[in-house]
Order: C-alpha cells, then sequence, then structure tokens
C-alpha cells in the first residue's frame, strides 16, 4: 500500500465531514472580534497546514473514534465536532505558545486562546450528557493541561529539554465524550489504555519526522535524545547545540546509533498493541490506519537496521570519523535522505 493509499484509509471516508467541521470551525473563529479572529485562524491553519506531520488526525478523531466504538448517531457527532474542534484548537495554540519563540502577535493569542476553549467547553456541554463520570474526565483532562503548562515553563528555564505538554491526551477526552452520548458510559480501564497507546505512538511518530525542527527549536523529543546519549557515551561530542552538528551529521547519528530504529520500533509496538486489543473494532477505519502505518514502518526500521550494520559493522559504538566518513559518503547519504523521507511522507 503505498504513500497515497495509506492516507486514503482516513480521507476517503472522513474528509467531507472534517472539511464541513472546518468550515463551522472558522465560522466560530471569525466571529471573534479583531485582531483576534484573524490570527487564530492563521495560527490554526499553520499547524493544520504542517507538511511534515500525520493528518490532523485531531480533527479527524471525532469520527474515527466514533467508528472506532460504534457509536453512528450523525446528528450529535455534527454538533459534537464542533465542540471538539474547538477544544482542539485551544491546545494546538497553547502547545504553540509555550514551544515556540516565532508566534506572531502572542498575546493577542493567549486572549483568543481563552475564547476558544470557553465556546468549545458552552457547546460541549450542551451536547453531551454531563455525567458524574465525565465530568471528572474533564476535570482531569484539564488539570492534566494546567499542570503541564507549569511543568512546561519551569522544564524551559531549567534545561531545553520538552516537557510533558506533548503527553496530554486529548484523545481520550474525545472518545470520553462519545462513549458518554452512545450508552451513558465511561470509558473502561482497557479503552483508556487504548486512548493512551494511541497518543503516545502519534506522538513519538509525529516527533520522528519533526526531528531537524525539534532539534533547531531545542526540544530534545525522544529519538533525539537518544541519539545524544549514545553521542555523549560514545565521546563524540557533549554538546547538543544547534551550531554543534549539521543537518546531515545528525540525521547520519540518528541512523548509525540505532535512535532512530528505536524510536520506530517504540511507535510499532503502541500501533500493534492497539490492533492486538481492538476486538469487535478490527474493521474500523483506525485500525486498518494503524495496519497500513506499522506495515511501512517495520520496512523503514529493516531498512535503517541495514544502513547501520553495513557502517558500523562489529564496532561496538560510533566515532567522529566513522559519522565524519558516513557524512561523506554520497551513497549512504541517499539511503539516509530516502529513509527519513520515507518516514515524513506518512503523514502527507
Amino acid at each position: 500500500m503505498g504513500r497515497r493509499a495509506t492516507h486514503q484509509i482516513l480521507v476517503k471516508r472522513f474528509r467531507s465531514k472534517v472539511n464541513t467541521g472546518r468550515r463551522r470551525l472558522f465560522a466560530e473563529l471569525g466571529a471573534f472580534p479583531p485582531p483576534l479572529n484573524a490570527m487564530a485562524t492563521a495560527q490554526y491553519l499553520s499547524r493544520a497546514d504542517c507538511a511534515r506531520s500525520l493528518p490532523m488526525l485531531s480533527e479527524y478523531a471525532p469520527w474515527l473514534l466514533a467508528d472506532f466504538f460504534g457509536c453512528h448517531d450523525s446528528q450529535f457527532l455534527s454538533e459534537f465536532a464542533l465542540a471538539w474542534l474547538l477544544i482542539n484548537a485551544y491546545t494546538l495554540i497553547t502547545d504553540d505558545l509555550l514551544d515556540r519563540s516565532d508566534v506572531r502577535g502572542s498575546q493577542h493569542l493567549l486572549i483568543a486562546s481563552g475564547l476558544i476553549l470557553q465556546r468549545g467547553l458552552t457547546i460541549l456541554y450542551s451536547v453531551v450528557p454531563l455525567t458524574a463520570a465525565l465530568r471528572s474526565q474533564v476535570n482531569e483532562c484539564f488539570g492534566q493541561l494546567a499542570s503541564a503548562v507549569a511543568a512546561e515553563i519551569t522544564t524551559r528555564v531549567q534545561t531545553r529539554e520538552r516537557g510533558p505538554l506533548h503527553k496530554i491526551h486529548t484523545l481520550a477526552l474525545c472518545a470520553a465524550c462519545i462513549r458518554a452520548a452512545n450508552d451513558g458510559c465511561a470509558l473502561s480501564k482497557e479503552e483508556l489504555a487504548i486512548m493512551d497507546r494511541l497518543a503516545n505512538g502519534l506522538q513519538e511518530f509525529d516527533d520522528l519526522m519533526d526531528w531537524y525542527e525539534d532539534w533547531c527549536a531545542g526540544h530534545l523529543t525522544n529519538p533525539l535524545r537518544t541519539c545524544f546519549d549514545h553521542l555523549i557515551t560514545d565521546n563524540v561530542n557533549k554538546s547538543t547545540e544547534p551550531t554543534v552538528f549539521s543537518k546531515e551529521e545528525l540525521a547520519s547519528a540518528l541512523v548509525l546509533t540505532g535512535s532512530f530504529e528505536t524510536s520506530l520500533r517504540s511507535v510499532q509496538r503502541q500501533f500493534k498493541s492497539i490492533i492486538a486489543t481492538s476486538g469487535r473494532s478490527q474493521g474500523s477505519a483506525l485500525v486498518k490506519y494503524l495496519r497500513s502505518v506499522v506495515n511501512k514502518l517495520d520496512f523503514a526500521s529493516r531498512n535503517a537496521k541495514e544502513i547501520r550494520s553495513n557502517y558500523i559493522g562489529q564496532r561496538k559504538c560510533v566515532s567522529i570519523r566513522l559519522l565524519r566518513t558516513f557524512v561523506r559518503d554520497t551513497t549512504a547519504q541517499k539511503e539516509v535522505h530516502r529513509l527519513l523521507n520515507r518516514i515524513q511522507v506518512q503523514g502527507n
């Protein structure tokens, strides 16, 4: 199954619904007073149109998870989708305000994000039965978000590592709302575990695709941190500053240290676990999509191992001489470029 076919599993089935949801979202944002309306819309689109990220899976979440859980109430989904897209927009903008220093009009966006959240919750509570269990899950989600924002700020002051904000699993909140509306029940422990693995796997996958941008921005995500741990242990370099390595050198180091393989295998484990425990949802679009991604990641993982084995051989570590030789090898660099590109296009 090719690049286009993988994405089409989602697009073919849900694109028209997502497009309708987007139009309603932009109408809500457009009703804000200027310049908040234009700035909030532009910031959202800057995330939604990112070519290196997965499809904006969070946009697909209401329909994708409803299909996964067997909820087919189209009227509810139409109303709920708007609330969800607003809450999702709030988390994306909050994420950008913390993560990026190049966000234009951050003061205006901070105000806009509060309005977006207020509007999203107002609509949410009008369409979803607010049971005690759901109220608890909503409170837990936003309690986590508040704690994560504080921890992220502290982490940024003290180190360059990315804090826990990216582990806020709002997909579980989406699933909980769908479950409450469908049968009045709360998510089971098994269902919560599936949402947790889905969020973790998607974040790790996104970190793999955005490794260069994260490194330049000073965010040491898991694949980067693993790579630099190897380089420090092997006495190649003890600095993680973006000026120390070229893009080609760091890409090569990710492959030669095995960090790339490690991250690929981690994503595969998360997705395979979801597939294995999905029960009656085996025929859902989500499971079909994850199967397709797992197959491609398996090929990429074997490809990365082959490249590494051909160059490392019997050596137990990466030396600076080996790294520089690898970077000068045009054939090897073409293989690395092809490998990294194969991963990035998964999301397009």
